[in-house]
């Protein structure tokens, strides 16, 4: 596993944190069909001040592209299985935090996502 060394400080709950990153590195490790399956954590460059861009990568094959529009669906398991509870759980709680979150390939499974600091219920936009 690649993680950066400093991946910033988030105001928010750790609850929420964890289960954005548990949920993608699970994933990761879960749906990796490579010989020497790989997982980064990267911490993205963003020019909004209290506003966090990360990337989860893995080197895997990648999503199924017809798959790719469809898996921030609740209950959307698509041909490798899970429950499709994951990634529509991560989605809202990215947006929760006033942020996106994208799916892609690129030399394996990317998710790149943003999240605004939160506190007392509000995100900060």
């Amino acid at each position: 596993m690649d993680v950066d060394d400093d991946l910033g400080l988030v105001l928010g709950d750790y609850i929420h944190i964890y289960q954005i990153f548990s949920n993608l590195v699970s994933n990761a490790i879960g749906h990796n069909d490579s010989k020497a399956p790989m997982i980064e954590i990267k911490s993205l460059d963003n020019d909004v001040q209290g506003s966090h861009r990360y990337l989860v990568r893995d080197n895997g094959s990648g999503i199924p592209p017809e798959d790719l529009e469809m898996i921030f669906i609740p209950l959307f398991k698509g041909r490798s299985g899970g429950s499709g509870i994951g990634l529509s759980t991560v989605e809202k709680i990215v947006e929760l935090y006033g942020g996106e979150i994208k799916a892609y390939n690129d030399n394996g499974a990317c998710f790149e996502f943003t999240l605004r600091d939160y506190v007392s219920g509000k995100s900060h936009q």
